[in-house]
């Protein structure tokens, strides 16, 4: 019974903690995959967004100086989108050719900028803007539907994982509370058990004292009716007990 008590009692330790287990693996794979991934694509998608306002505003400008800051900071977003691009890949689950698409693409836009500050800065701003809204807005649109494909992916994919820990853990706390069930079960019987046996154990003293007492007092009786002497010495030798025909040989009253 006690060895069952703890076999229980370590199997419902060994799912608990397998449960905790699970649901820290599930929130370590939605946090390296689908929030990382998504939260890295949506800084992406700012950086594509300033980085198309930059190069049309780079198109339309004359001063040499404000020129260069933009061209700076275009250099700086396209450094960046490249870095979001790169950590996406390292956690990103759905379908690579996407990823290599945008890179592609990201390729030609490297290409596509030199050309567009080399005509803005020689003067040239209405071809310069021209290829911003024809070339340039095209490869906009095939990094920005490509990025949004990541994000749609892995949004779907943190929801994939929610329902999934929810009825992990749902399956999970369902067989603790039947362990626990089936602990509290036993632990009650195993009182039952325990309490019937010291009431028996209680009951069976009870008649022994009784039956003691009975023959205690049943042995008095034939010990006084004796016809001679009795005498009852402890283990030293003294008198412990004379019977009524023992006080009147000896002559006491």
């Amino acid at each position: 019974g006690y060895g069952l008590v703890i076999t229980l009692i370590v199997v419902v330790g060994m799912e608990a903690v397998g449960t905790i287990g699970k649901l820290e693996s599930i929130s370590s794979d939605l946090y390296t995959h689908p929030f990382l991934v998504s939260n890295t694509a949506l800084d992406a998608q700012a950086k594509i967004a300033l980085l198309r306002n930059d190069m049309m505003a780079l198109a339309l400008y004359n001063d040499p100086r404000k020129q260069a800051e933009l061209s700076a900071e275009t250099l700086q977003l396209d450094s960046g989108l490249r870095a979001d691009f790169k950590t996406i890949r390292s956690a990103f689950l759905g379908d690579m050719t996407r990823l290599d698409e945008i890179d592609h693409h990201l390729d030609e836009w490297k290409i596509l900028r030199g050309r567009i500050i080399d005509l803005a800065t020689h003067g040239k701003h209405a071809r310069a803007r021209q290829l911003v809204l024809s070339s340039g807005e095209k490869i906009f649109r095939q990094v920005k539907s490509g990025n949004d494909y990541v994000v749609d992916f892995a949004r779907q994919k943190a929801l994939g994982y929610t329902e999934n820990a929810a009825r992990k853990s749902a399956d999970r706390t369902r067989a603790i509370w039947w362990l626990l069930g089936g602990l509290s079960a036993l632990i009650s019987l195993l009182v039952f058990v325990i309490a019937r046996r010291i009431l028996i154990e209680f009951r069976s003293n009870e008649q022994f004292a009784r039956e003691l007492m009975a023959s205690e007092k049943k042995f008095h009786i034939l010990f006084d009716a004796a016809d001679d002497c009795k005498l009852l010495l402890s283990a030293d030798g003294r008198i412990v007990d004379i019977n009524r025909n023992g006080y009147e040989r000896l002559g006491y009253t």
